[in-house]
């Protein structure tokens, strides 16, 4: 009962879904690697851009714009300009570049506080000015856009499979574009209120000081602010090719001003902008393509169960089911189509890591890699110069178990032994066999014929009513085939060592738990080789060895330690000098 209940409450909603469609809108279209068209395929579960499959014929009208400026004077307490900046640039392309570069000014003023006397202080104060122009919709005729020859040759043939797995259950039908540039003024002050000046600076940027020379800010006297007065400025979406295209450089209000004008015209012409939100329709929906699917009558026909038995029945379904079926299973082969992909993409990366490991020379296998999680989130990393190497030869086979320090440092030594030739094999096999044994025979049971009816299953029923198809487990990215089902790797109980003190399973496998054989399970290593690879490649040598425990002993006074730096910030420690010697003149 609750069966049927769900499948007419997803029938309905897949019937208004085809006639008005969804908004899609985040960050993630905003990421400039997507080639965002209309008339590409998109899948809503991934939120996968796949293949042009319309000859799309836009709409040639002149869609309204929006356009917003906005200049705040940002407050000097983190909680305070974290709530300012949410109310006024939330929704802005630059809000996060904004955020950070506050942030990061707001953290250099609580180390100074640490280790510098109040009378001392620096504090940095910040003008944010953003200008902003954002076009509706506009999108495609659909009557006067035809499938491409090949996508439709594929509907013809009812390879309905093939046809999803290239153009994805749901096309861009329109999109918005916006483009924008903001600027941040940071300016130094002695004290935490930031008194008139960033006023001072609003008005002048807004022009109200008609009088102000064009080649200056407005600047009322020989203040601190004055003389420390800095601007950063950020574009997107611009059309820059021009030859009269300014630098994005502020000198002066004269060529702050050039840069506004020159912005404001270049979003003013036709198809400027980059995506910040697209409209996505079923296939379904599209007239052309019910014409091609043959989802314009009802469907007649007799099933078998199981498919060539004799145990058969006639049966009749409506073109409204046959339509929801086909959007149900279109869906499910875009998920199955990701993770298969970045499976394989994850063995090619892992591939390509080793064999750059093994590039490096003999000389360099005690050397630390570069963990590039910290690189990535922009903090400050120290490796711990306590950490023993486990020279080569020595304890061999611990050398193929992930420890807990792993996930923060390694030598080229471990990381090669954990990416061994051996490992790669196991894990391509775990593809292979996540594809063979489940994916290829979910794919086939789908476009099994039904009477007359090529490829029939596949408007008929949906995947979860298919037995190849039911295990849900296998829609999961972390699922592996186990030889008689799905499994989720992270769910993987913990492996103990043998009599033996080896277990070669928890040595090999790809997420597991390593225990040590009397201990319990609340400290065991989880044993993530993915996490390892994303955390380490590409491979780069840090310049730093760690300790030895046996062999060479050379090094065993030595306490190396390497720092990793956001490249953007700036030292603190140079400031403070800085500081400390203004204090003592």
């Amino acid at each position: 009962m609750i069966r049927n209940q769900l499948q007419i409450i997803l029938l309905v909603s897949s019937i208004v879904g085809a006639k008005c469609g969804a908004y899609i809108s985040g960050e993630r279209l905003q990421n400039p690697d997507n080639s965002i068209t209309i008339g590409r395929g998109y899948s809503r579960s991934t939120g996968a851009i796949m293949g042009s499959c319309l000859n799309a014929n836009i709409e040639k009208d002149n869609v309204p714009m929006d356009y917003d400026f906005q200049s705040i004077e940002v407050p000097y307490t983190m909680e305070d300009a974290s709530t300012v900046l949410s109310k006024h640039f939330m929704n802005a392309l630059g809000y996060n570049w904004v955020k950070k570069n506050i942030e990061s000014k707001m953290v250099e003023v609580e180390a100074q506080k640490k280790v510098v006397p109040a009378k001392l202080m620096t504090y940095f104060q910040h003008v944010v000015t953003s200008m902003r122009a954002e076009r509706y919709f506009s999108g495609i005729d659909e009557i006067e856009t035809d499938l491409t020859d090949e996508t439709a040759a594929l509907l013809q043939k009812s390879e309905y499979t093939t046809f999803f797995q290239i153009c994805g259950p749901m096309y861009i039908r329109s999109f918005r574009r916006a483009a924008e540039v903001t600027t941040v003024f940071t300016y130094e002050t002695i004290t935490e209120d930031p008194g008139d000046y960033g006023s001072l600076l609003i008005n002048d940027i807004t022009g109200v000081y008609s009088d102000s020379p064009d080649d200056t800010f407005y600047l009322s006297d020989g203040s601190q602010a004055k003389k420390t007065l800095t601007a950063s400025m950020r574009a997107w979406g611009l059309v820059l090719g021009d030859e009269e295209a300014p630098m994005l450089k502020i000198r002066n209000m004269r060529s702050f001003n050039d840069v506004m004008d020159y912005a404001f015209r270049s979003m003013r012409t036709s198809n400027v902008g980059i995506p910040v939100g697209i409209e996505v329709v079923p296939w379904v929906s599209n007239p052309k393509f019910r014409w091609a699917a043959k989802l314009t009558t009802d469907f007649e026909g007799t099933i078998c169960s199981p498919p060539g038995s004799s145990n058969c029945a006639s049966v009749q379904f409506s073109k409204h089911i046959l339509a929801h079926n086909m959007m149900t299973n279109a869906e499910y082969i875009a998920r199955l189509e990701k993770i298969v992909n970045d499976k394989i993409l994850q063995y090619y990366m892992m591939e390509q890591c080793s064999n750059i490991a093994w590039s490096f020379p003999p000389e360099e296998e005690k050397s630390l890699l570069v963990n590039h999680h910290s690189l990535i989130d922009g903090n400050i990393e120290e490796y711990d110069p306590n950490m023993r190497y486990t020279d080569p030869g020595q304890e061999e086979l611990k050398m193929w178990e992930i420890s807990s320090s792993d996930y923060k440092q390694i030598s080229v030594h471990k990381f090669r032994n954990l990416l061994s030739a051996e490992r790669l094999r196991l894990v391509r096999e775990e593809v292979i066999n996540y594809f063979m044994k489940y994916v290829d025979p979910c794919y086939t049971a789908l476009t099994h014929n039904i009477g007359q009816y090529k490829s029939g299953m596949f408007m008929t029923k949906s995947y979860d009513e298919i037995a190849e198809c039911s295990d849900h487990v296998c829609g999961m990215p972390s699922a592996v085939w186990d030889g008689a089902k799905c499994v989720r790797k992270e769910t993987t109980m913990p492996i103990f060592y043998d009599e033996n003190g080896l277990n070669k399973d928890s040595a090999y496998g790809n997420e597991m738990n390593v225990c040590d054989p009397e201990s319990n399970a609340s400290i065991c290593v989880k044993q993530d080789i993915d996490v390892i690879a994303k955390t380490y490649c590409m491979p780069m040598i840090s310049g730093v060895k760690p300790l030895m425990t046996s062999g060479d002993s050379s090094q065993a006074d030595e306490q190396p330690v390497i720092t990793i730096r956001n490249p953007n910030d700036t030292p603190t420690d140079e400031r403070i000098k800085r500081i400390k010697k203004r204090g003592s003149n």
